[in-house]
Formats: C-alpha cells, sequence, structure tokens
C-alpha cells in the first residue's frame, strides 16, 4: 500500500528501515506517550515489523511510514480499520515540517473515499499540545465523550476522543421551472394555457367586429341546400 499526496509519501515498512525505526522511537517522550518497548533497539525494531505485518495480513492494522522527498522514514501512521482510529507519531528530529498534518489528512481520506468509513477517530492525551494542534489542522475536532483510560509502563492516563466525520456530496438545487407566459397586457403572469385561450378569445373579438360578427357567414340561395334525411336525396 502506498498513499502519496501534498507533499508526503506513505509506504509499508520494510527491513531496511530497522535502524530508522530505531532513531525514531528510541526516544523519553516515545516511550512516554506510546505503548512501544523501552528502550526500543534494534530487536524491538524487528519484533515490531513482524507485528506490523501480521496485523496487516489480518487487514487489521495498516502501519505505514511516513516520507517526505526521499525515500527516509521519518515517522509512522497507523489506521485501525476495524475500530476507525489513527495513531501517529514523528522522530523528534523531524518535527516542525508539518509532517504530522499532511500524513493525517492523507490517510484521513483514504479511511473516508476508499475504506468507506463515516468516521475516524483520535484519542489524545489532554496535555499532547503537539497533538492536539495536528489533529485540528486536519479538522478534527473533540468528541466531548467520557475519556479511555490506559495503562502502560505502570502510567495510568486518560486518552480523550477526536473525530472527523465524512462529508455528505452537495445537494444539487432544484430545478426551477421557466416562467410562465405573461398574459396579455401587464398583469401578472398566467399559465400557458389560459394565456392562449385569452388569445383565441381576442382574435374571436377581432373577427367579429365586422358587419358579419353573429354566426355564420351568410349563404346565398344558390348555395342552400336541404338537410339531408334518410332515404332522402339533394332538392
Amino acid at each position: 500500500m502506498r498513499l502519496e499526496g501534498d507533499g508526503v509519501v506513505l509506504r509499508q515498512w520494510s527491513e531496511r528501515d530497522l535502524a530508522q525505526l530505531v532513531t525514531i522511537f528510541d526516544h523519553d517522550e516515545m516511550a512516554y506517550r506510546l505503548p512501544m518497548a523501552s528502550p526500543f533497539d534494534l530487536a524491538a525494531a524487528k519484533a515490531y515489523l513482524a507485528t506490523a505485518r501480521r496485523a496487516r495480513e489480518a487487514e487489521a492494522r495498516i502501519y505505514l511510514a511516513i516520507t517526505s522527498g526521499d525515500d527516509l522514514a521519518r515517522g509512522e501512521i497507523m489506521i485501525n480499520l476495524a475500530a476507525g482510529t489513527v495513531g501517529y507519531a514523528v522522530g523528534p528530529a523531524y518535527r516542525g515540517r508539518g509532517l504530522a498534518g499532511r500524513a493525517l489528512r492523507l490517510i484521513t481520506a483514504y479511511a473516508h473515499t476508499v475504506a468507506g468509513l463515516p468516521a475516524v477517530y483520535l484519542e489524545i492525551e489532554a496535555d499532547n499540545a503537539g497533538s492536539t494542534a495536528v489533529a485540528r489542522s486536519a479538522g478534527f475536532r473533540p468528541t466531548g465523550g467520557e475519556p479511555v483510560f490506559v495503562e502502560d509502563k505502570g502510567r495510568r492516563y486518560a486518552l480523550h476522543r477526536w473525530a472527523h466525520t465524512r462529508q455528505p456530496p452537495p445537494r444539487r438545487p432544484p430545478r426551477r421551472r421557466p416562467p410562465a407566459e405573461a398574459a396579455i397586457g401587464h398583469g401578472p403572469a398566467q399559465p400557458v394555457a389560459a394565456v392562449r385561450r385569452a388569445a383565441a378569445v381576442a382574435v374571436t373579438v377581432r373577427t367579429c367586429r365586422g358587419r358579419r360578427c353573429r354566426g355564420s357567414p351568410r349563404r346565398s340561395a344558390r348555395n342552400r341546400t336541404r338537410p339531408r334525411w334518410p332515404g332522402s336525396a339533394p332538392g
């Protein structure tokens, strides 16, 4: 799997990334915030890579390296397809470049459009200012629900949920019918059929203003005929 956009490329981890995994995750803050092994050495990197592969094969979670401009991994983003949750981390040496926000927007778009998830969630500690800023930049907002409590490495902490919901496609405005034909004169518009009837009446009135405005035109005596009764013939 490979996602690309907004100046970042998200790709799968491989064996060549083992040393870079150590560079990214072997840090005190990473050990404090994330459920990662500490110290995070080469053996921990190999175990982590094996876990990521098993999760991908089970179609449960997808772990992707965050790269930019080259193939060097500078962080990670993970999506749990079953729970609809996303986690991200950027190595301390590579922060301040907007990598996490761009990667989060890219994986969120994938979750909505490809994975078909109507909502994507983050779980963030209240005092993690950097992570909350990333969440807001990608359009996530706090749900306001009760936090989830987690214990790791002897520390118990609360994770607050943030959500990003899929926006429905814009609705087309209703088609407007063309305005009805205006009636003769300057009055309000009338239905087309009424206008046509009015026009027909006007023509009839104008035609009947001559001498023969009542009944049919007169016929000469020579053209008059008696009515045809059954069995009769013209006279």
